[in-house]
């Protein structure tokens, strides 16, 4: 067994997420964060957690405007124990250590969204239900016949598509976060190992928009963009993130995504955090990837994610 230490988000936008600690993780503002809390209050180098010379994960602050927080108590360097609660602004994280199972290579590795078609459900996160999703509740209506009371949660298969129909093979999810992981401490100079190093390039041949033959400014976007369709949640609104809509994924890269959303009123410009229910294998797990509303076609709105290269550029719509 394993151990993995990890924050994982109770309260805010990112709330259900899960982030691995391990060397130096950063939060912060800043695009060089490994967990970016975009508040006003929150500071670029907000807070960091490192390990010490005894090997324990030390929560320090980098001298933040508005403090970091352990439980109630604002803190400068805290040594973290399980359960210990982290707040930066609204944005809090329960630090936990898990015994896992090492990762079996041959293991189904089958990656299924969840749509969850009631309120209550959506106010947790994936990793409180069980991999066997709940069927239907149903009930008698009085002229016998049955009809169904909580339609309960579904799994919807991943799968990804180039331009021409072929499939991508693998996680596309897990590859963007991995993906976006690697290039966050490679310009932030962190030491890769040589194996994160050989994998940083396989991910950026794997995902990246080739140049366009002729073009000296090679192409606008930066990234392939992967036609797919599952299903998801959009938290948006102007209180850090208040609302939220069920919407469908149409298109994913690794700097964006085009999202088909129903019945919601929308603002370009505005913040928003998409929330993705996975089950893989036999793992559940739920991804939100921050971003903003910079585009509508229709239904279909088009989210830029944060720390994607054309992040700092976007000056509105």
């Amino acid at each position: 067994m394993a151990k993995r230490r990890q924050l994982r988000a109770v309260e805010g936008p990112l709330t259900g997420a899960t982030f691995l600690v391990r060397g130096r993780t950063r939060l912060g503002r800043g695009g060089d964060a490994d967990i970016q809390i975009l508040h006003d209050g929150v500071s670029r180098q907000h807070a960091q957690v490192v390990e010490d010379a005894l090997g324990n994960a030390v929560l320090m602050d980098l001298a933040s405007n508005n403090g970091t927080f352990v439980g109630d108590q604002r803190v400068v360097r805290h040594r973290l124990v399980p359960g210990d609660t982290v707040r930066i602004m609204r944005a809090r994280f329960l630090y936990e250590e898990l015994e896992v199972d090492v990762v079996d290579p041959d293991a189904d590795a089958t990656v299924f969204a969840v749509k969850v078609n009631t309120a209550d459900t959506h106010r947790q996160t994936v990793d409180h239900w069980q991999l066997d999703l709940p069927a239907p509740r149903r009930e008698s209506s009085e002229s016998g016949g049955a009809f169904v009371v909580e339609p309960g949660a579904q799994r919807h298969r991943v799968i990804a598509c180039y331009a021409d129909g072929s499939t991508y093979p693998g996680d596309l999810l897990g590859d963007i976060l991995e993906y976006r992981s690697l290039r966050v401490r490679s310009l932030r100079g962190d030491a890769l190992e040589e194996a994160e190093i050989r994998r940083f390039g396989s991910l950026q041949g794997a995902l990246h928009q080739p140049p366009a033959a002729g073009d000296p400014l090679q192409t606008k976007r930066k990234f392939l963009r992967f036609r797919c369709g599952f299903p998801a949640r959009l938290r948006h609104g102007e209180h850090f993130g208040d609302r939220t809509a069920r919407v469908t994924v149409v298109d994913l890269s690794a700097g964006g995504a085009g999202v088909q959303v129903v019945g919601a009123n929308l603002v370009l410009g505005d913040l928003a955090w998409l929330v993705v229910d996975l089950v893989v294998g036999k793992r559940a797990r739920t991804i939100v990837l921050t971003g903003r509303l910079v585009s509508t076609d229709g239904a279909v709105y088009g989210l830029l994610f944060a720390g994607a290269p054309e992040w700092e550029q976007w000056r509105g719509p």
